[in-house]
């Protein structure tokens, strides 16, 4: 039997308890008994931290990811790699664009119809249409 433990078993449990950091927060914030979330201590409860580990392991996972791929690149100099690395790197973010951008421009219609019905204040119009870029840039959550 095999006892050695898989250093992604490792990052799997991280995230696992990433995600309990954020259930607890939002079932302390809408659950019947309030008082759990007064008697706890709000450092704990904080999905915010949940959502930084979320982040780092997504920023590892995607690095690692990455230097993988270009581990196949030849070239004695830099430029000479990075010229020949060039179709893997466009492939790469060419993915990852096109695995992340039409669910956010779904949600960002699906909002906009909604805001639209429900506001009269059209506050909203701007925060909203700039959501695309700070996913792009990777600051949605810090322009929240």
């Amino acid at each position: 039997m095999n006892n050695k433990v898989n250093f992604f078993d490792d990052i799997e449990r991280l995230r696992g308890f990433a995600c309990m950091l954020v259930y607890i927060q939002h079932f302390a914030l809408v659950c019947p008994l309030r008082f759990i979330y007064n008697i706890l201590p709000t450092h704990l409860l904080m999905g915010e931290g949940g959502m930084r580990i979320f982040f780092a392991i997504s920023g590892f996972v995607v690095t690692l990811s990455l230097i993988k791929k270009l581990e196949s690149v030849s070239g004695e100099q830099f430029i000479d790699r990075l010229h020949s690395a060039r179709p893997i790197l466009f492939s790469f973010y060419k993915n990852h664009f096109f695995r992340i951008y039409p669910v956010v421009f779904v949600m960002l219609l699906i909002m906009l119809l909604f805001l639209s019905l429900t506001e009269n204040n059209r506050d909203f119009l701007w925060p909203l249409l700039r959501c695309p870029i700070d996913v792009f840039f990777g600051i949605q959550n810090y322009s929240i």
